[in-house]
């Protein structure tokens, strides 16, 4: 029995410990007429007193453990409960549903709404109330006629060359919040023509009421202020005279000196001391503030924002300084630049979890942050894990544990360098495009009592950043893979004799090129729905295939041929088979989230690899498994399907798929301060293109007709222990379908035992 049906079974009755002649608030309502007109989040925040948090509008769950902390005697751990995760039962409060009901009228009021009535209603029932905030709108109030007002001819000039995004205008409803949006339009738009002193005091608004059919006259006043003492760059457009940049900045140092200032010829000068860290045209990429232009809000934000995108600096500061005179209005820009520090070591020690593998991981990196002077990021990096993989073989052979309770090293040294541009550079820089070039180069050598495999990997990459949305392209990707086997282990997969478990072991190339598409409007720390949609595709041969043509080598169909013109270098030996195959993957989430930190996460992820010409399959690593923390929590990592095959007395085995196709529910709501309950329901599988007599697995083929009936489904517990700046969780799920039964025993719901509850899902980090 979970927490939930425990709470939910001694604690149903939410008014136990209301007082005598008072009512619970059960629910509270607000209903507008006509509907659709307003906001209705907004209305609802604006009603002082709200009902006891509801999960998914159904459960009162912390009223509950409030509840159940009360019976019976007094507890330490009672009080612990009623003070940190339980709620107090709120009592209806007659004074705060007046007072909601009159903030209530005031903000439909600044809406345009003047003429319209709150009335609140309350319905008592035994000892709940439920309060009903009945709104009639009416007709709201119209703007008649928008005009301005200037303070001087150089103002209208400006800003009448921008009148078509107006926010507000003849026709549109009087509503005081697009009436700010509007005063915010004004400024900002004058800011980026030059007007460096322009504020949002410096304009205002008046409103004529006094016209029929509730229609107003609604005047905008630009420039007007009564400070006299004012300066000119509130008023005349503003030039940037010069540009100076002061590398070695300390922010804690009152006055600084600096020995060399270093002008390029164009106004733009570098102040340092001693030598210059930086390449000068490293740093002028990242500034859009330029000697001759009118001073710009938006080309100052760009400047930060791409400076801060170099990772250089610990401190970024933009100053201006007025040089000109009331005429013309003139301005010297200094950038302020305090270095991060240059050089890094790290040393980590850290329990592991990946794909369902645990482990110990250790890592030692090096590294720079301006290795050639130009903010690139030069890393290298070496990892030792020790950890318990799946040997992948029938559960009658003898596995060995050669490190306590662990099977497998593993080393993984990696060289990379963080380019913070596009390189070679192609085009004109675009001020609201972050690019970066990566280029990585690793090693990966794995040893268990049954094989030794190495990989070695090399790429190089883009990547394009752009608002919520970022692309990112690999033009080539190289990983060598090679498996060395122990004699005994390769008999027993000879005579296993499945072709999909020996496709894990086989030596092979992997060239490919691969590029995806990322949108994520996600606001760190603010309650507002988000979505995120990842489209990405890779297709693999493509070089391999052109340097057969090239040197006149037939493509390879056997394992056996040595017609190739790989060779062996570092130990991998090149005559195998290269992979050529084809694959895409679609991944979306909608985020809903609420003010008393509840989400609601819906996910869709598919998925499909298809191989051809000098293969047979996907390579391992580039194939579809179903199961694990981030996936269908109901079953271990890489054990579910494909499709309803399912191989009796085997262990270990793990269960590969050309296609895949996953449904995600979850709902998360916070009980203490570090801890999150989350509740869900998985659905999805894995399946194979190839037939059902080529890859041996009965029923584990995709077909349309049938595929839809073969989805598993999981349900589960999950804790989330957020500390901030990391978040570990640990799901329990229990299976409610299962596709690997036999027809008409697939509903396992009603047979589960307790072994049947998979305990294992740690990871970090929320799973999407």
């Amino acid at each position: 029995m979970t927490i939930f049906s425990f709470v939910f079974f001694v604690s149903c009755k939410p008014t136990q410990l209301v007082p005598e002649n008072e009512h619970l608030l059960n629910s509270m309502r607000v209903k507008t007429n006509p509907p659709g007109k307003l906001d209705g989040d907004a209305l609802k925040a604006i009603v002082k007193q709200k009902p006891n948090k509801y999960l998914l509008g159904i459960y009162r769950f912390h009223l509950n453990v409030y509840n159940l902390a009360s019976l019976g005697k007094t507890r330490r751990w009672k009080t612990w409960l009623k003070e940190n995760v339980g709620e107090e039962p709120v009592i209806l409060d007659t004074l705060q549903t007046s007072r909601s009901a009159q903030q209530l009228q005031l903000y439909i009021n600044k809406k345009g709404y003047f003429k319209a009535k709150v009335e609140s209603n309350t319905i008592y029932r035994r000892k709940k109330a439920r309060v009903v905030y009945s709104v009639s709108l009416g007709k709201p109030s119209t703007i008649h006629k928008y005009s301005y007002v200037f303070a001087s001819d150089t103002l209208r000039r400006f800003l009448e060359l921008d009148t078509i995004h107006q926010v507000i205008g003849p026709g549109s409803i009087y509503d005081e919040d697009r009436i700010v949006a509007e005063r915010d339009r004004i400024v900002r738009y004058l800011r980026n023509q030059g007007f460096f002193g322009f504020t949002d005091d410096l304009v205002t608004f008046s409103a004529d009421t006094a016209f029929p059919n509730q229609q107003v006259n609604l005047v905008c006043k630009v420039g007007f202020s009564a400070n006299r003492k004012r300066k000119a760059s509130a008023f005349m457009p503003s030039t940037i005279e010069k540009v100076v940049i002061f590398s070695g900045y300390d922010p804690k140092k009152r006055d600084q000196s600096y020995d060399v200032f270093l002008d390029n010829g164009k106004k733009q000068v570098f102040a340092y001391s001693g030598v210059l860290p930086y390449r000068r045209n490293a740093l002028l990429q990242s500034v859009f503030v330029n000697p001759g232009e009118l001073f710009s809000q938006t080309n100052t934000e760009r400047t930060y924002n791409s400076l801060a995108a170099l990772r250089s600096f610990s401190s970024i500061k933009i100053d201006y300084v007025p040089t000109g005179d009331s005429i013309r209005p003139k301005l010297r820009a200094e950038i302020r630049l305090a270095p991060a520090k240059k050089q890094a070591y790290s040393l980590e020690l850290q329990g592991s979890h990946s794909a369902g593998n645990y482990g110990i991981q250790g890592n030692i990196t090096y590294q720079n942050k301006n290795v050639f002077k130009g903010s690139e990021i030069f890393q290298i990096r070496t990892g030792l894990e020790i950890k318990q993989v799946p040997i992948g073989v029938d559960s009658s052979f003898a596995q060995q544990v050669t490190l306590g309770a662990f099977n497998t090293i593993e080393l993984g040294p990696e060289i990379s360098l963080i380019i913070p541009r596009q390189f070679p550079r192609l085009g004109a820089k675009n001020p609201n495009v972050i690019r970066k070039t990566s280029l990585s180069v690793s090693a990966n050598y794995q040893k268990n009592p049954n094989y030794f495999r190495t990989i070695l990997n090399g790429n190089l990459g883009y990547s394009w950043v752009h608002g919520p949305t970022t692309w990112t392209f690999y033009p080539i990707e190289l990983n060598f893979i090679n498996v060395t086997l122990n004699s005994d282990f390769e008999n027993l997969l000879a005579r296993l004799n499945d072709v999909l478990v020996r496709q894990r072991y086989k030596p092979i190339l992997i060239s490919d090129c691969r590029a995806s598409y990322t949108f994520n409007d996600q606001v760190e720390g603010k309650p507002i729905n988000s979505q995120f949609f990842k489209l990405s595709g890779e297709i693999a041969g493509i070089i391999p295939s052109a340097l057969n043509r090239l040197f006149g080598s037939p493509k390879l169909f056997d394992e056996e041929s040595d017609k190739s013109i790989y060779y062996r270098f570092m130990g991998i030996d090149f005559r195998h088979p290269y992979a050529e195959y084809a694959k895409v993957e679609a991944d979306y989430r909608y985020y809903i989230r609420t003010p008393d930190n509840q989400t609601l996460v819906f996910r869709a992820f598919g998925g499909v690899g298809y191989a051809f010409e000098n293969s047979t399959a996907l390579p391992f690593i580039k194939s579809f498994f179903a199961g694990g923390g981030n996936d269908l929590r109901a079953w271990l990592p890489r054990t579910l399907g494909p499709g309803t095959y399912y191989r009796a007395g085997t262990r270990g085995i793990e269960n590969i798929g050309d296609v895949k196709l996953t449904l995600n529910i979850e709902h998360r709501f916070k009980v203490y301060k570090y801890l999150d309950l989350a509740t869900y329901i998985d659905a999805g599988n894995i399946w194979l293109l190839n037939s059902d007599s080529k890859t041996k697995r009965p029923g584990g083929q995709f077909l349309l007709n049938r595929f839809y009936r073969q989805l598993a489904v999981g349900t589960g517990l999950g804790f989330r222990f957020d500390f901030s700046f990391f978040i570990i969780r640990l799901d329990t799920g229990v299976p409610i379908f299962d596709p690997s039964k036999p027809e008409g025993l697939r509903w396992v719901i009603s047979r589960l035992t307790f072994r049947d509850v998979n305990f294992l899902n740690l990871g970090i980090g929320y799973p999407f």
